[in-house]
């Protein structure tokens, strides 16, 4: 157990998401998302984004952050590069999931399910619903649910 002697923000964590191997966590206020380094509390990376919501992939090796305005960003860890995938026209909800190994990236929309390319950024399908859309989230999000943005 490590205790750190720091404010992790003056603002309060709106949510929070520990890495599956444990050595990372992230964080988000209402302007920030930011990556710190659970051994030592130090943050390694921020970015000046509103999100919604964060997931990390089945690897670990990437994070995907849904912006409440324009298309998800992904964050390699190893690199440290920043990389902004295809703007959905549609607004994304907070459920989303890495598939097929990572490559893939999907979101929820108000009106069905963007599935973008994660290499080049691209949006390869979208999946639109004409139901209403209290009822679609509800599908949607048990679809995405073992992958859940926080």
């Amino acid at each position: 157990v490590a205790v750190w002697q720091r404010s992790l923000s003056m603002q309060s964590q709106d949510r929070i998401l520990w890495s599956k191997n444990g050595t990372l966590f992230v964080t988000s206020t209402a302007h920030t998302v930011a990556i710190w380094d659970a051994k030592t509390g130090q943050m390694r990376e921020a970015l000046d984004i509103a999100s919604q919501g964060f997931v990390f992939s089945e690897d670990g090796a990437q994070l995907a952050i849904l912006p409440f305005k324009g298309g998800p960003v992904v964050w390699s860890i190893q690199t440290g590069a920043w990389r902004r995938l295809a703007s959905a026209e549609e607004s994304l909800s907070d459920n989303c999931a890495f598939l097929l190994g990572d490559r893939r990236f999907a979101a929820t929309t108000r009106v069905g399910v963007t599935l973008w390319d994660v290499e080049s950024g691209a949006i390869v399908a979208k999946y639109v619903d004409t139901r209403r859309s209290e009822d679609l989230h509800r599908t949607y999000s048990c679809l995405l649910y073992t992958s859940r943005c926080v």
